[in-house]
């Protein structure tokens, strides 16, 4: 009875009904199968790297990646700000960009500019005619004045005396031009030829050459420049051996005639003055340039009209050779070198300057003396002045 009744309640049910029943029943008894799976699924590989990042708390997080789609504005907006920025340090960023090929450029420029500087200044170092002419007289420190004057940047001369107005006229006036060194327009050329004053035609050869010509003349004790000449033309003058004595070589005695024409400033003086303004002729004596030579060569700069640059460290004294010497550390030493003869060594006159004087025997000075005053005295009225000569106090 109680089976039918069973058996009709489970008639009543369908099939489906009994499935759900079934299964409810197995979940009671052994649980979800999926809520089972889920508890013994494997972490994903996601989660495993963010449980490895969260064990190493000394390292940067790296930022979880950008969704494009949620933050497509965001990226538009930072990409519009980066030229805005570049647009603001154009030029900054250029010229970090460019920094090499800038310098580069500057170099190139720079050097074209040292060419082209380079180009226009051998285009016009040229021979150029003298403006000044050391004229006169020989053995009164003629050489060492041109060598002084050579330390002037603006002043050029040529090495050796030209002799053109005296001996080499003939060869023309293009030839005397070729013979001086190149020189730029700013600069002033001076040659040196020591016989110029003693002929009255070759003054008006050089006036004839040009009228503005400036004129040096370097006078001495005349007993001294006696000795000094004496000893020179013993050396280079073949009529004279070495047993010539002062007195033969005087002409037998202190008042000959070629005592007078050494002793005579006064006469050549003069004819300078005949033939050129005084304002264009300028007469130092030796002495004065041995003992202050820079106050001499200012006053040259003077006269010629040069920039003063002279200072007493362009020259120094030596105790060795009594005179001064060139200061080897000025700048144009080289260039006052390549004008006189000297010891590259010592920057010091070579030996055939400052050579001892011989004895004049006792007799033969006292007369030399009184011959050569009257001459003194008719210079010192020429001049305006007198010179304190050792021989005439």
């Amino acid at each position: 009875m109680d089976i039918r009744k069973n058996d009709s309640v489970a008639l009543k049910t369908t099939p489906r009904q009994q499935i759900k029943q079934i299964v409810s029943r197995r979940k009671e008894r052994l649980g979800d199968p999926h809520e089972r799976k889920s508890t013994s699924q494997k972490p994903s590989r996601r989660v495993q790297i963010e449980d490895k990042e969260k064990s190493k708390p000394n390292q940067k997080k790296i930022a979880p990646p950008v969704e494009l789609n949620e933050d497509r504005k965001t990226l538009k907006q930072d990409n519009k700000a980066t030229p805005v920025s570049f647009d603001q340090d154009k030029t900054t960023v250029k010229q970090k960009k460019k920094t090499p090929s800038v310098n580069l450029d500057r170099a190139r420029t720079t050097l074209k500019q040292k060419i082209k500087q380079r180009l226009n200044f051998d285009k016009e170092m040229k021979p150029r005619p003298p403006k000044c002419l050391i004229v006169g007289f020989s053995k009164c420190g003629t050489s060492a004045l041109k060598g002084f004057l050579a330390l002037h940047p603006d002043i050029v001369s040529p090495k050796k005396e030209i002799d053109f107005f005296t001996n080499y006229y003939f060869k023309g006036l293009e030839w005397y031009r070729r013979q001086m060194p190149p020189s730029l327009a700013s600069q002033l050329t001076i040659e040196k030829t020591p016989e110029y004053i003693l002929t009255p035609q070759v003054l008006r050869r050089i006036r004839d050459y040009n009228s503005n010509m400036k004129l040096l003349v370097m006078v001495r004790d005349p007993i001294v420049r006696l000795q000094s000449l004496y000893l020179h033309e013993l050396i280079h003058k073949p009529q004279y051996s070495d047993s010539t004595t002062f007195r033969q070589w005087c002409g037998g005695g202190g008042r000959t005639a070629h005592v007078a024409s050494v002793v005579d400033y006064a006469s050549h003086i003069r004819d300078a003055f005949g033939v050129f303004s005084r304002k264009q002729v300028l007469v130092q004596s030796e002495e004065e340039l041995e003992k202050f030579p820079i106050k001499v060569l200012r006053r040259i700069e003077s006269f010629l009209g040069l920039r003063p640059v002279f200072t007493k460290d362009h020259l120094v004294y030596s105790k060795k050779k009594g005179f001064y010497c060139f200061n080897m550390s000025k700048s144009t030493f080289s260039k006052a070198y390549k004008s006189v003869e000297m010891n590259k060594n010592t920057g010091c006159f070579t030996a055939s300057k400052g050579r001892p004087h011989q004895r004049i025997a006792p007799n033969l000075y006292r007369e030399l003396v009184a011959f050569t005053r009257p001459y003194n005295r008719r210079l010192f009225e020429l001049l305006g002045r007198t010179y304190a000569w050792e021989n005439f106090r």
